[in-house]
């Protein structure tokens, strides 16, 4: 690209970058194309370099990116833009970059405020955050009326899972069962051993939660060596 181009770019970059109408999201953008233009790098690597800045003003790290050409330039675009400070940008925009997709597209398109997207990006199942972000653009939810949504499925959520985890264990138990019926674990006796020790504390826990219930007493698992 010839100079006169680069420059034309950069001009039309800034000029989009003051715009009264940009949301958060096409401000994070235009800034990242800006950056990587005047760095000429792709915005993956400037990404990186603002971690790596932040990092190092933490003292987290030995990158000397501060006093690097590229943290200059990254500085001095800053502060000639006066929106906002790369700190701040890396902690409140670069976020953004993170967010699922779907919340992505509505912030571009700016269907959805950047604080009500946030909340709404917590719900990980896809088809549940779907339907709380077109309920919220549709009906136009308030912030605090968007938590009270998020907070209820991921209460559910949270409640689900120990009957999902009780699943899994039951599985794990069956495959331990079957393996050990294949097993020659049965041929060492040393490793019997542990084997009837561990059968003996599994009967005594079956024995301690079924003891009001005679039914469901089991028979002695520590005889049944061969299972």
């Amino acid at each position: 690209m010839s100079a006169t181009r680069k420059k034309a770019r950069k001009l039309r970059l800034v000029e989009n970058l003051q715009r009264e109408d940009l949301n958060a999201y096409e401000e994070t953008i235009g800034i990242l194309e800006l950056l990587a233009e005047e760095l000429d790098i792709d915005q993956e690597t400037v990404v990186k370099l603002l971690y790596d800045m932040n990092n190092e003003s933490k003292g987290n790290s030995n990158h000397n990116v501060m006093v690097s050409e590229e943290g200059r330039i990254i500085q001095d675009v800053f502060s000639k833009l006066g929106k906002i400070t790369w700190q701040s940008f890396v902690a409140n925009r670069l976020p953004l970059l993170k967010l699922h997709l779907d919340i992505q597209t509505a912030l571009q398109k700016g269907e959805i405020e950047y604080t009500k997207a946030k909340e709404i990006n917590r719900i990980k199942n896809d088809d549940e955050r779907q339907k709380v972000l077109n309920k919220a653009i549709a009906e136009g939810l308030s912030l605090s009326e968007i938590r009270i949504l998020v907070v209820n499925i991921l209460q559910q959520q949270s409640e689900n899972k120990p009957s999902s985890h009780n699943q899994e264990q039951k599985e794990k138990a069956d495959k331990i069962y079957k393996a050990l019926r294949k097993s020659k674990i049965w041929n060492d006796e040393k490793k019997l051993k542990k084997i009837n020790k561990l059968f003996a504390q599994i009967e005594a826990l079956l024995e301690e939660e079924n003891k009001d219930d005679p039914s469901l007493q089991q028979g002695s698992l520590v005889s049944e060596n061969s299972l």
